[in-house]
């Protein structure tokens, strides 16, 4: 199977890309290294370097490689910059994929894997959030890709698509090859010394203190993701988990 893996220089699109390639899977590595690494990309896939601003660009890969699916994980991520420069993400996460998806649409590509964001729920009134909790995101980020994912429905409508949109929370980790790397760094850091404090304030096998949440710790491939909102009590990342996701962001 050839997938098309935007963002593939960048973090998560990097690790996604390197597993499928483990799978026996054909990668196309697409990416326009405005803050992807080309060194990040996996050598056995095919690398594009393309904009996916540029209309012609984007039809020059379709018309050059046979795709069965894409994965897009390209966008605008900083949450602070969405508030201040909101232009950027709605360029970027709305029309830039509006653009990927029509090239998708005249060359006959149904399967599409959209990396959207927990975002898209702003303050949970419930947790863990089940999928149909109300969309209410607030900030453009978050609104950015709830606009994208009503596009998507739209064009399950207009073409056919069949899609999956990943509502996950912010990732950190490493595999054994690549990982974090951010020009602007806000995950990992911030997640090790949240632990810390964590650490210095509750007890082993006791109840959080008094407004102190939980953290849930997941590892996809591997990573491991948190959140808060929870009452029990958290659970410890492996230190050797750490310890990778530590030395690859250096």
């Amino acid at each position: 199977m050839n997938i098309l893996v935007t963002g593939a220089a960048g973090y998560i699109g990097s690790v996604c890309a390197e597993v499928l390639l483990s799978r026996g899977m054909n990668v196309i590595a697409l990416d326009s290294l405005l803050e992807g690494h080309s060194a990040a990309v996996p050598p056995k896939a095919a690398f594009c370097k393309v904009d996916l601003g540029n209309r012609e660009q984007i039809e020059g890969v379709f018309a050059q490689q046979k795709i069965d699916a894409v994965m897009h994980f390209a966008g605008e991520a900083l949450v602070a910059k969405s508030v201040k420069d909101p232009s950027i993400f709605y360029a970027t996460n709305v029309a830039c994929g509006v653009n990927l998806l029509d090239a998708m649409t005249r060359h006959g590509v149904r399967k599409f894997i959209f990396s959207s964001t927990a975002a898209t729920y702003g303050e949970p009134e419930i947790v863990p959030i089940p999928e149909d909790h109300r969309k209410a995101p607030i900030n453009p980020y978050g609104k950015s890709k709830l606009v994208f994912e009503g596009i998507l429905a739209d064009y399950k409508a207009y073409t056919g698509l069949q899609y999956a949109s990943l509502r996950y929370f912010n990732a950190a980790g490493a595999s054994q090859e690549r990982g974090e790397h951010h020009r602007v760094e806000t995950h990992l850091r911030e997640s090790c010394r949240m632990w810390t404090f964590l650490e210095r304030t509750i007890r082993p096998q006791t109840a959080p203190a008094s407004g102190i949440t939980s953290t849930f710790w997941t590892s996809p491939i591997p990573m491991f993701g948190h959140f808060w909102k929870s009452t029990a009590c958290p659970e410890k990342p492996s230190t050797s988990a750490i310890a990778a996701a530590i030395r690859f962001s250096k």
